[in-house]
This record gives C-alpha cells, sequence and structure tokens, in this order.
C-alpha cells in the first residue's frame, strides 16, 4: 500500500492504527478464552473413580515390578506389576467434585482377578511398552500408594 502524502494519507494511517488495535483486542479475548477452555477441560477430563464409577481406559506404558514410595510416610506400595504411564492420568479417587482432587498418577498396579493366570503373563511383558485396556478401580484403603489400579481387560505390546 503506498501511502501519499495529504489529507487522504492521515485518514488512511489512521485505519491502519484502527485495524491493528481491533486485531490486537480479538487476539486477547481470544487468549482469555483459550484459557477459560483450558481450565474446563482440566476438570472435565478427570476420571471419577469410587465404589459406584470405575471407568473404561486404554492406556499406555512400560511394565515394571517396582514403585518407589516417599521416605518416612505411612503409605505402602500396592503390589505390582505396575504401569509406568507414558502421560499422567487425572483421576479423583476421593469422590469430591471439582480440581482441587484431581490428582496425577504417573504410574498403576495391573491387576487381573480372573482365573486365566494373568500374572504370569504380566512377567513376559516386563520392562516392555504395552498398551492395556480395561478399567480403573479404586483400593479401599487411603495409606495404598497409588490409590488406583488397572483390572486387565487385554493388554497389546506397542
Amino acid at each position: 500500500m503506498v501511502i501519499t502524502k495529504g489529507i487522504g494519507a492521515n485518514l488512511e494511517n489512521e485505519l491502519l492504527q484502527a485495524a491493528r488495535q481491533v486485531n490486537m483486542i480479538r487476539f486477547v479475548i481470544a487468549l482469555i478464552l483459550l484459557t477459560a477452555l483450558a481450565d474446563i477441560g482440566h476438570i472435565e477430563n478427570c476420571l471419577k473413580v469410587d465404589d459406584d464409577n470405575t471407568p473404561a481406559v486404554i492406556l499406555s506404558g512400560r511394565i515394571t515390578n517396582r514403585h518407589e514410595i516417599v521416605k518416612n510416610s505411612d503409605l505402602r506400595a500396592a503390589e505390582g506389576p505396575y504401569l509406568k504411564l507414558d502421560a499422567p492420568l487425572p483421576a479423583d479417587v476421593s469422590g469430591g467434585m471439582g480440581e482441587e482432587n484431581c490428582y496425577s498418577f504417573g504410574e498403576a498396579p495391573v491387576h487381573d482377578f480372573g482365573e486365566n493366570g494373568e500374572r504370569e503373563q504380566l512377567a513376559r511383558w516386563q520392562n516392555r511398552h504395552v498398551v492395556i485396556s480395561g478399567k480403573l478401580g479404586r483400593f479401599g484403603s487411603a495409606l495404598v500408594s497409588p490409590p488406583i489400579f488397572i483390572e486387565v481387560t487385554t493388554i497389546k505390546g506397542k
């Protein structure tokens, strides 16, 4: 755009400046909306796990037998093996509502309560990346770490 001297040039410069301000306002509004939606999405994506809610999940990660407990704590480790998750799992295991009860879990014990000997089969998946489908459950004791477990439906190598 060529800006010429005179009255038209001043008007054109003022219009360009107004257009930039409008674009800046639109950008700020979009940023505010995205931030608000991200907070809402975090609350909605938190899985509620309690006696009445056992959500079906598909999780990926590495099978391991190790789980570390914070030293000098009253917690005890849940019986393994464990799935070290590729991405943290947000879950509300307290039965409350809202963001304050949503915790991120980096691993979860893998359990199979069936009669097909899955525990022996899990040993061959040791240190391998897998995809597990199943249901999330919660331990009855608040002193078990982590307080959630995966009840296996299927397990596949990645």
